[in-house]
């Protein structure tokens, strides 16, 4: 991310997405996942050293959420 805007407009679409998510599954927890995307996007595009290219990359940091209610924010990243 390398603005407030590109963040704000990342953020809307994910959310959007998670919608469409829980929608078409007709199941899902709304709140749990709109209310840590922004955590999300934040930890993934700013703080968070990863390569989704090299999964194996022994320095990469590693996330783990225990909020089973955000399942489908996690599924966006």
């Amino acid at each position: 991310m390398t603005d407030l805007l590109d963040f704000k407009r990342k953020s809307v679409e994910l959310r959007k997405e998670i919608l469409k998510m829980i929608h078409r599954g007709k199941s899902g927890h709304t709140g749990g996942s709109l209310s840590c995307i922004d955590i999300l996007i934040a930890l993934y595009h700013g703080v968070m050293r990863y390569d989704p290219k090299n999964p194996k990359w022994e320095e990469r940091d590693r996330l783990i959420m225990s909020k089973g209610h955000s399942v489908e924010a996690r599924m966006r990243f």
